[in-house]
């Protein structure tokens, strides 16, 4: 989905909704599988609601790389330009010696992919203080993501609907593809194709301008 607010261009997601249709699309993935490959194999295929961890990382591989992609397009934004919000819309930072951490900031920690809400402010000083339960408690999966670019003056309002659409093709295909590369390789190769197929249409969709083409007639 996607929200315009004066000069900003707010993209957002619910993970539930892009898990789930992560979910469904391997399932169907064996289909495109050679015959060799096993019935075992074929259920490893899968990702489903067990390996809501898994999708979450990868997850947030993909949304790293199209907001680099997207970087162009939000020069004179705050950095990050874009955030994780929680079902009670707090906001994620990640973990970093000598951290401030104001109650209601969630603290994500990169070597163990866990997040932690802070209920009391406090400064972090190692990672083991993120155990201590005076001050945080260990949160559940995201359920928002929010990408952010700049409305530009010539920017034609009509492909919001289709880049909004690639990018969150873009970040379903690189989670399958994440997920599929270390076992099979050949045919992550697809998704991984899809990805960038995608991320042309966005770059398309971005840079295509708000103007009227004047044709001029031919007279026969």
């Amino acid at each position: 989905m996607s929200n315009l607010q004066n000069d900003v261009i707010c993209f957002y997601y619910n993970i539930q909704d892009l898990a789930e249709h992560v979910f469904k699309l391997t399932s169907y993935a064996g289909r495109m599988f050679s015959p060799e490959v096993g019935d075992y194999l074929l259920d490893k295929v899968k990702l489903t609601h067990d390996d809501r961890d898994i999708f979450d990382s990868f997850l947030q591989d993909a949304l790293f790389r199209v907001a680099d992609e997207l970087s162009p397009f939000a020069k004179y934004l705050p950095e990050p330009i874009y955030t994780f919000r929680t079902y009670d819309n707090a906001t994620l930072v990640y973990y970093e010696d000598g951290l401030e951490a104001t109650a209601g900031l969630v603290v994500h920690n990169r070597n163990t992919n866990k997040h932690y809400l802070t209920i009391k402010n406090t400064e972090l000083l190692s990672e083991e203080d993120l155990l201590d339960k005076e001050f945080f408690i260990e949160t559940p999966h995201f359920e928002l993501i929010e990408l952010f670019i700049e409305k530009l003056a010539w920017f034609n309002e009509r492909a919001i609907d289709s880049a909004d659409e690639a990018i969150k093709n873009a970040l379903c295909y690189y989670v399958i593809y994440k997920w599929l590369v270390a076992p099979f390789p050949k045919e992550a190769s697809y998704y991984m194709n899809e990805y960038d197929v995608n991320m042309v249409l966005l770059n398309r969709r971005l840079n295509s301008q708000n103007k009227v083409i004047n044709r001029r007639a031919r007279y026969f």
